[in-house]
């Protein structure tokens, strides 16, 4: 039993289409690809706010300070943005 045509054309094209996905000329073709240029987040040069030679120790005041976990609740209904899974 033979495919039809029509049928072996689709696989065809979808074959092709996943092998084309790969290569780094299809991105290059996107026409909703902003061709704007990117800006830089901070200008000027990048200050480090801890020396190299510094180390970061807790405050005096926090030393013997206790802390408080909640126990653990199992979620039963866990929202996923998009779909729900039951």
């Amino acid at each position: 039993m033979t495919l039809p045509r029509r049928h072996r054309l689709i696989a065809a094209l979808l074959m092709v289409s996943l092998a084309a996905s790969g290569c780094s000329t299809v991105g290059k073709l996107n026409p909703f690809k902003g061709k704007g240029k990117k800006e830089a987040v901070a200008e000027g040069p990048r200050i480090s706010i801890v020396a190299a030679d510094q180390q970061l120790t807790p405050a005096e005041a926090l030393k013997g300070a206790d802390f408080y976990l909640p126990p653990p609740v199992p979620v039963d209904a866990w929202p996923l943005p998009g779909l729900t899974l039951l």
